[in-house]
């Protein structure tokens, strides 16, 4: 056999193994998860568990939750549930405007954490970087509109 011949069969060879290996490697990679399955269930949340119950039970503890009792909590909600509600997707449920501003309002009180609030509320940090200012610019707008309203009645 011609030297020739047999260097490109070697070479042939050794890039066939390399194809082979690196499909392996891509087998055996780790998929990365989409959504964690702890954020999925979203039932087992501090929304859908305590704060629910409190407003039911506890009033007092519904107002040291969020700072404001239950009668404020729903009229923050009705100036703000246009501009903060959103819609289902086939992809995944919403967050309620409910508990949007729910998590502002304890953002707000506590200064916990977006990374604590995410695991007690089973919201991903990087979410809870988008609603809290969405819903505290949607807070000042209702708000700033409605203070202007009362000087221009007076």
């Amino acid at each position: 056999m011609d030297p020739v011949a047999v260097m490109d069969t070697l070479r042939n060879c050794v890039i066939l193994l390399q194809l082979i290996k690196h499909a392996r490697d891509l087998q055996s990679q780790k998929k990365r998860l989409w959504v964690q399955p702890w954020l999925r269930r979203s039932d087992k949340s501090v929304y859908n568990n305590l704060v629910k119950e409190l407003s039911l039970e506890d009033h007092d503890s519904f107002r040291f939750f969020h700072r404001v009792n239950q009668d404020q909590f729903l009229e923050l909600l009705s100036l703000v549930e246009p501009l903060i509600s959103k819609q289902d997707t086939r992809m995944r449920k919403a967050v309620t405007s409910h508990e949007r501003l729910s998590v502002m309002l304890r953002h707000l009180a506590t200064g916990e954490s977006k990374q604590s609030l995410g695991y007690a509320y089973r919201l991903s940090p990087n979410l809870l970087s988008r609603i809290i200012p969405e819903v505290c610019e949607a807070l000042y707008q209702m708000l700033h509109m409605s203070s202007e309203a009362d000087a221009d009645r007076r």
